[in-house]
């Protein structure tokens, strides 16, 4: 397997950048990442799904009674269907994803690279490796969260963490993740 993703990550490598771990999540453990989304999304599906139901009902009586056009109005339920039916099914997607997922450390940057219609490459530089939160299961798997992006909104700082999902041995990634971070030089700017 190693020489396998050794092979898709060749070409996003730069001169003299040397490997120091490589792997792929595990798309199960990678798949519960989004497990809230999948609980909460079942009651806002069935909820949408009432109100489509009821709302044609109620638009089947009324429209006999009145001019044309309210007939149209249970579709503005479709777009709280469809998001409720995205938040139910949002492991499963989660769990394909993670099947065409790789993740690396080099002596410069942590990158996870996501293959499929579109490649999709993240690279974090040691300057953009702010803090380091590893959350670990039994037998040491777990997620390994390393850089965050904050932004102001009118209610105040938004965070929102990245890094690597779903990892097999998480605690032998962050001693690679904190060899990175030792390298950063406090007074560049971090890359974006």
């Amino acid at each position: 397997m190693q020489n396998a993703l050794r092979r898709e990550i060749e070409p996003e490598l730069n001169p003299g950048e040397e490997i120091h771990w490589i792997g792929a999540p595990d798309p199960i453990a990678y798949a519960t990442a989004s497990w809230s989304l999948f609980v909460i999304g079942l009651p806002f599906t069935a909820f949408a799904l009432y109100w489509f139901a009821s709302a044609s009902r109620i638009s089947q009586v009324t429209s006999e009674r009145l001019d044309r056009g309210f007939e149209w109005f249970p579709l503005l339920g479709l777009p709280f269907i469809l998001f409720g039916l995205w938040m139910v099914l949002s492991p499963l997607f989660n769990f394909l994803k993670a099947r065409k997922t790789v993740y690396f450390v080099t002596d410069q940057r942590a990158v996870a690279l996501t293959g499929g219609r579109w490649k999709r490459v993240k690279s974090y530089t040691a300057n953009d490796i702010k803090m380091i939160e590893r959350v670990e299961k039994k037998g040491g798997g777990g997620h390994l969260y390393f850089a965050v992006k904050t932004w102001q909104t009118s209610k105040g700082k938004t965070e929102h963490k990245s890094g690597f999902l779903g990892l097999k041995d998480v605690q032998v990634v962050e001693t690679h993740i904190r060899k990175l971070m030792s390298k950063r030089s406090d007074d560049a700017p971090a890359a974006r």
